[in-house]
């Protein structure tokens, strides 16, 4: 196998973009791509990011991956504050977080730490810190990120607060370890935490012994413009009206679900889509992303 140039194909090539537009094959298109530069030649380089090359000898998928992110960052200048490296440096992460996103929790746990550990010490730059910390946010954390990823953004945070007392204070390391606890909050492929809530006859019942092929947890809040309007296309979609779908409406403020640490919310509404054992599929989900889930189950 021919050594690899690590590029993005031209017409997959990542974009630096600070407002999101709807595009739910953006994230499926660039894993794939990037997933492909593992595997074999790619075109000639069209990004300015200066991507590793995998050495010939290693020729398992698995390790081929661990290799590019735990040496994603090596060419890259940490120390130059230029606004066109830092721009370089966005494009960069974009392609780097595609990759964790791919990745099993070890190797991203390892690629995370090799990461913070060139942001956070070798930098040694204020700014260049600041800046990959709004990335994470804003690709990683912001609810309306087609590349929002929970898992991921905790993996990268948990990385930070391993740095050491040197590098970060003790407020610092509680703060970013809260923040991953809540971010681990019942990820997608998990069981959702359980709760007691009053049913419509007020009865009490649990969440995990609501029967229901299909579970749509509907968290809102009465006083939510956006919660009226989500409510509305509820009621007129088609494949929520499926047999096998029940849905559960939640305020959470009434059971203090935050306060007891068992929901956290970015956003109203929150949907949760949950199988017949109560494991996660969608994840404080929109009702499209609720919707484009049912369609491809519900066939």
């Amino acid at each position: 196998m021919s050594s690899t140039d690590v590029s993005l194909p031209q017409n997959n090539q990542s974009k630096i973009c600070w407002s999101f537009r709807p595009n739910r094959n953006f994230r499926k298109t660039l894993t794939i791509a990037l997933m492909a530069m593992l595997l074999g030649p790619f075109a000639k380089a069209q990004a300015e990011f200066p991507y590793p090359h995998i050495p010939d000898s290693i020729t398992v998928n698995h390790d081929r991956l661990s290799w590019m992110l735990n040496n994603f960052w090596n060419n890259f200048n940490f120390k130059n504050e230029s606004a066109n490296n830092l721009k370089i440096g966005e494009q960069g992460f974009v392609d780097f977080i595609n990759l964790m996103n791919s990745a099993d929790s070890a190797q991203s746990a390892m690629a995370a730490s090799l990461f913070a550990g060139k942001v956070m010490i070798t930098s040694h730059s204020i700014i260049m810190q600041k800046i990959f910390k709004d990335l994470a946010e804003h690709y990683l954390g912001n609810p309306y990120s087609p590349m929002r990823n929970d898992r991921t953004y905790a993996t990268l945070t948990e990385a930070v607060a391993a740095m050491p007392d040197s590098v970060i204070s003790s407020t610092q390391r509680i703060r970013l370890l809260d923040k991953s606890r809540t971010l681990r909050l019942n990820l997608p492929g998990e069981i959702a935490n359980n709760f007691t809530y009053t049913t419509s006859d007020d009865k009490t019942a649990t969440l995990h012994e609501t029967s229901a092929n299909l579970l749509l947890l509907y968290f809102y809040d009465p006083d939510c413009d956006q919660c009226k309007e989500t409510q509305k296309r509820m009621e007129q979609s088609d494949v929520l009206k499926d047999k096998r779908l029940s849905v559960l409406r939640i305020n959470p403020a009434d059971y203090d679900l935050a306060e007891k640490q068992l929901y956290w919310f970015e956003r109203m509404p929150s949907l949760y889509l949950l199988d017949n054992d109560k494991r996660i599929m969608v994840k404080d989900g929109t009702i499209d992303d609720v919707e484009n889930k049912l369609r491809a189950i519900l066939k």
